[in-house]
């Protein structure tokens, strides 16, 4: 069965993927290795490991298959990011195994088992953690605040599939009916924290009212993740006069530009912008719009390099001895459509968006709630904000969930893998 599904998964690449010389991978290479490991394949999720693998070799942020949901789903106790080529924890449940052994936030993972995190497999090593092959034991090296290291085999607690849909989603209800945050730190200056940019354009007219009669704005979009296209140009058109070229989409040979129309009353103060590694898809767009227009200055870490947009497909498996009969599997298989181009050209789809002030928290920083990345910024802008009263506003790392979650919307094409007797 496992290749008559990647037959299907070959066919879905073929039609549908955006660039029709895959980035300049050898596709075929690709496909003819993974034929090869399927036929020794001794198991369903072998097979949905080895498929996995050859859409990972893409090197692809939006290219990806998810296994059916199981009914219990990991949960090792904590969570964490990457700042420069640092894997550092950011959260520890005090109630977890992991906080039991000792992690603590701010510790430097140096490994998963026998794999090193960096900023290239980051995301490939949780989309195998926590969807592809999830682990009753996970082992860490690990580094202290202190720089003392240390071995730690963590006990995985498992929760049902549907208590973590539940904790998602209420976080993304909370961030649609709060998209964004603004404090201010001065009579001239506000800070805005953007949550999201998966809803409506009209959810930021408030927020460019309270930033009309400020001279400087601090812009943080840490953690801001994938949402709407729609959205984020009308956002840049805010900080415009005249219609920006903010990027072309390039899709299966043709390229379209897109457009931030320019506002009457646009935000004319001077402009800081805060990213990091988790910054990603539209918001990335934004800060490099900003940057090539010289609107304002960037600060933080590299940027995911996430900006290609998908369809999820929905792919029909039969369910095969150990599955009840009569029923398919449903797997999600996200594969992207289009890519950016910026108006310079450059593409930021892997490689991210590098700062004009690189700067990132020390595991210090984040053990002790400090956030001296705010308060750089704000100080940069003539304004005093201390780290304290910086991390109090709870912007540096916001409130998630470690999971993999689909990154676009499920369309309504379904792919059915063709059953065998």
């Amino acid at each position: 069965m496992g290749m008559y599904f990647f037959d299907t998964i070959k066919r879905v690449l073929r039609e549908e993927y955006y660039d029709t010389s895959f980035r300049g991978m050898d596709i075929e290479k690709i496909f003819k290795s993974t034929d090869e490991r399927l036929r020794s394949m001794a198991n369903l999720d072998q097979m949905y490991l080895m498929v996995s693998e050859a859409l990972m070799d893409l090197d692809d942020s939006h290219t990806y298959l998810l296994p059916p949901t199981k009914v219990k789903e990991p949960e090792y106790g904590f969570t964490t990011m990457m700042v420069g080529d640092q894997c550092l924890v950011t959260s520890v449940d005090k109630a977890s195994q992991a906080y039991a052994t000792g992690l603590r936030p701010g510790d430097q993972i140096l490994s998963f088992g026998a794999t090193v995190p960096n900023r290239r497999n980051y995301w490939k090593l949780k989309l195998v953690l926590y969807a592809l092959n999830p682990l009753a034991k996970i082992k860490l090296n690990v580094s202290g605040v202190d720089g003392k290291k240390r071995e730690l085999e963590i006990q995985s607690a498992f929760v049902s599939s549907k208590e973590r849909e539940e904790a998602v989603n209420k976080i993304n209800e909370q961030r649609a009916k709060q998209p964004f945050s603004c404090k201010d730190v001065s009579t001239e200056m506000i800070l805005c924290k953007i949550w999201s940019f998966d809803v409506r354009e009209e959810a930021f007219q408030n927020l460019f009212k309270d930033i009309t009669a400020k001279k400087k704005l601090v812009l943080d979009l840490r953690g801001t993740r994938d949402g709407r296209e729609d959205t984020v140009l009308d956002f840049t058109g805010h900080f415009f006069a005249k219609d920006v070229v903010a990027f072309r989409v390039r899709r299966r040979g043709q390229e379209k530009e897109r457009i931030a129309r320019g506002q009457a009353g646009p935000f004319t103060g001077e402009l800081a912008v805060v990213v990091d590694s988790v910054t990603s898809g539209p918001a990335e767009i934004f800060a490099r719009v900003i940057q090539l227009e010289n609107r304002g200055k960037l600060y933080g870490d590299v940027t995911a390099g996430a900006v290609t947009s998908s369809d999820v497909l929905i792919v029909q498996v039969p369910r095969y001895p150990g599955y009840q009969p009569g029923m398919d599997t449903v797997t999600l298989m996200g594969v992207s459509v289009s890519e950016p181009v910026m108006r310079d050209g450059s593409r930021l789809e892997g490689t991210g968006l590098i700062p004009d002030v690189p700067l990132g928290p020390s595991g210090y920083a984040i053990r002790e709630n400090l956030d001296p990345i705010l308060s750089h910024v704000a100080g940069s802008l003539g304004a005093q904000l201390t780290p304290n009263a910086a991390g109090a506003f709870g912007f540096m790392i916001p409130t998630t969930i470690e999971m993999i979650e689909v990154r676009s919307r499920p369309t309504k094409k379904e792919v059915k893998v063709p059953r065998t007797i």
